[in-house]
């Protein structure tokens, strides 16, 4: 059996929340806990502000690495806005990138 790393399956765990809309309570959840535990009993399920912790340390990095890549090439980057709800009714605004390279 493979040995499972702890700060992997949290990452994982972070963009789950994220692409599902899920809360950060999820973890928190019967379900949840016995699905985990099934995958394996060792592993200890994070308590939800450790899931939000670890989703905002994602979103900082992902942030960064945007800006950088931003930063060094040589590309007009056009930005859209558009807002949506989330299942549990809160208003965001989605911004979304268009790379165009300048010598295309």
């Amino acid at each position: 059996m493979t040995k499972y790393n702890e700060k992997k399956i949290r990452a994982a765990l972070a963009r789950m929340v994220i692409v599902d809309d899920l809360p950060f309570r999820v973890v928190e959840g019967q379900r949840f806990r016995n699905y985990t535990k099934s995958l394996d009993p060792k592993f200890p399920i994070p308590f939800h502000f450790i899931v939000m912790k670890d989703y905002m340390r994602l979103f900082l990095r992902e942030n960064n690495s945007l800006e950088k890549m931003i930063l060094i090439t040589k590309q007009i980057v056009y930005l859209t806005t558009n807002t949506r709800a989330s299942i549990q009714n809160i208003n965001y605004v989605c911004f979304t990138a268009h790379f165009t390279d300048i010598h295309a």
